[in-house]
This record gives structure tokens, C-alpha cells and sequence, in this order.
């Protein structure tokens, strides 16, 4: 059973990720990004820029408390996309969604994140609406 989580998902909702991008690729010109979110062993779902994915300044907390702007990966997911997930087994965390995050850069460097979890919510009343 996982004792952390970086976020939640309610499955059949609109949901808004945000990523901010790490210290050496905030000043860094992005050619290519991917976000992969993985459940059960499998791809469940890739977004990639353009695809509800872009790349905005955010506010951020530092962790010596003061206010900073930062780059960070915004990714939106549709109702179907978030029905797309099984909702987490309370009892030992195997449903987890995990996310990776994967960036290239115009001079050709790559990057990746490490795992994103998510905790998945199910709600009562399936489907889009």
C-alpha cells in the first residue's frame, strides 16, 4: 500500500495536471513533451503539446518560502479520458496511476520525470455527462 500520493483523479471529471518543470529546463526552448499515465502494467493514456497539453508560467511556493513564477506542463483531461482509469484498491494501492512526464528540447537533450502518482476516485453516476 502506497503512504504517498502527488495527487488525485475523480474518474468522469474534467482535470486539470500541473507539472512544473524542473530548474534546468525552466529557460529551455521545449520541441517535444509527453505525458504518459500508466495503470495496471499498460499505457492508459498519452498527451502530448497541442493534445489539451501546454506549457504556462505558474506561481509556485520555493521551498524557502517565498513566491516564484516557473514553467510548468498543463495538462487538461476530458471526462472520457479520466473514465479511461480504474479507481484505486484502498487496500493496496495496485490501481495507482502512475505519470511520466518526458521533454526533448530544440538542442535535442531529453529529460524525464520520475513517477507522478495518482490516486483514482470513483464516483457513483458512470459515464460522460
Amino acid at each position: 500500500m502506497r503512504n504517498h500520493y502527488d495527487g488525485m483523479i475523480y474518474r468522469g471529471t474534467t482535470a486539470a495536471n500541473v507539472f512544473v518543470l524542473a530548474e534546468i529546463l525552466q529557460d529551455a526552448e521545449i520541441a517535444a513533451c509527453y505525458a504518459t499515465y500508466w495503470q495496471r502494467g499498460k499505457r492508459v493514456l498519452e498527451k502530448s503539446l497541442g493534445d489539451n497539453m501546454s506549457i504556462e508560467p505558474v506561481a509556485v511556493t520555493m521551498p524557502d518560502g517565498t513566491a516564484a513564477n516557473r514553467r510548468a506542463v498543463l495538462v487538461t483531461l476530458s471526462q472520457a479520458d479520466t473514465l479511461l482509469f480504474e479507481a484505486d484498491d484502498p487496500a493496496d494501492g495496485s490501481d495507482d496511476v502512475r505519470v511520466q512526464l518526458r521533454v526533448k528540447t530544440a538542442n535535442g537533450e531529453a529529460a524525464a520525470t520520475r513517477y507522478i502518482y495518482l490516486d483514482v476516485h470513483d464516483v457513483i453516476k458512470e459515464g460522460v455527462i
